[in-house]
């Protein structure tokens, strides 16, 4: 036994890890990165079902309002059984019983206890009969929080929390949602490209390309798993970027923001060109006029008007 602070508010200790729990924590782990810019605002949640060596089912987060992990993987344990696995608990609860009596589930985040587009998967956990379940992290969401294996313990369901470096890996698989939730503002990702001298530009101001290929690829898929891009006015009259995530799988476009605290922001700049392609918000000065933002709007943009801080420039906290 160890003490676990993340864990004071269940009791303070839990049980040491085998070699196979972590082992079936991470295979968790890489599932769960399946659903990677698919389930926003939603974590990335994966989940395994074990019972002595032998992995029943597998599943994870796939979509909002598509099964949570802990049900994915217990639908995969039906259908590998042959037995059904459509409808919620009331149509297959006794069918996962027989199936998963006994078993452990490894689930990468905390089962949640609340209804939202789904269920709570704690309803469906224990109709499945599961004896341990080994949870990677706590929750963040402060309606979940713990609730969640409060109410599994209570239920008389061994639950085990993770330890030592894979606790930290799996915290920061959702790092966004945990931040958001810790402080209240996103998670926010700098990207610039430098030369080897410390240059961001040329001396005539040219900057393409810095970078190469891959870490234009790179950066490509990292829009496409943000919700937002974040650009000034500056560089969007400059470079006028399309800030679309291209040449890799993307579901939605991000949202594409440009700080403009004077709107000066061209009807022939390429982000208003591609407007069709994903959402455009115009960030600008409380001063700006009515009539110029209704005009921007025209060409399918977005705008809003934000303060300005103590510099003359848009609050970043109100942007965020």
């Amino acid at each position: 036994m160890f003490f676990d602070p993340w864990a004071t508010g269940f009791g303070g200790f839990v049980l040491a890890f085998a070699e196979a729990d972590i082992a079936y924590l991470e295979r968790a782990a890489e599932l769960a990165e399946l659903g990677r810019g698919r389930t926003s605002p939603n974590p990335v949640v994966g989940a395994v079902i074990v019972r002595g060596q032998c992995v029943l089912g597998e599943g994870y987060h796939a979509g909002l309002g598509q099964d949570h992990a802990e049900v994915a993987a217990i639908r995969d344990a039906l259908r590998r059984a042959g037995r059904p696995a459509q409808g919620w608990v009331e149509q297959w609860g006794s069918e996962a019983r027989a199936v998963c009596q006994g078993a452990t589930l490894y689930v990468t985040l905390e089962p949640c206890c609340i209804y939202g587009r789904t269920p709570p998967c704690t309803e469906a956990v224990l109709a499945a009969g599961f004896s341990r379940v080994v949870v990677g992290v706590v929750d963040p969401n402060p309606a979940v929080n713990g609730k969640g294996i409060a109410m599994l313990r209570a239920a008389g369901v061994t639950v085990d929390l993770a330890e030592g470096p894979l606790v930290n890996r799996l915290k920061r698989q959702n790092e966004g949602a945990r931040k958001l939730f810790t402080v209240g503002l996103p998670l926010v990702t700098y990207k610039y490209a430098m030369s080897l001298d410390g240059r961001v530009a040329t001396d005539t101001g040219e900057s393409r390309w810095l970078s190469g290929p891959e870490s234009r690829r790179l950066v490509h898929q990292w829009r496409a798993w943000s919700d937002a891009v974040v650009v000034g006015a500056g560089t969007a009259a400059r470079d006028d970027p399309l800030l679309t995530a291209r040449e890799v799988e993307c579901l939605r476009q991000p949202l594409r923001v440009v700080v403009d605290r004077e709107l000066r922001l061209s009807e022939e700049s390429g982000l208003v060109r591609s407007a069709g392609e994903g959402p455009v918000l115009a960030v600008c000065g409380p001063e700006v006029p009515d009539d110029r933002r209704e005009e921007v709007e025209s060409w399918g943009v977005q705008t809003a008007a934000l303060p300005l801080d103590r510099t003359g420039h848009i609050d970043p906290v109100a942007v965020a």
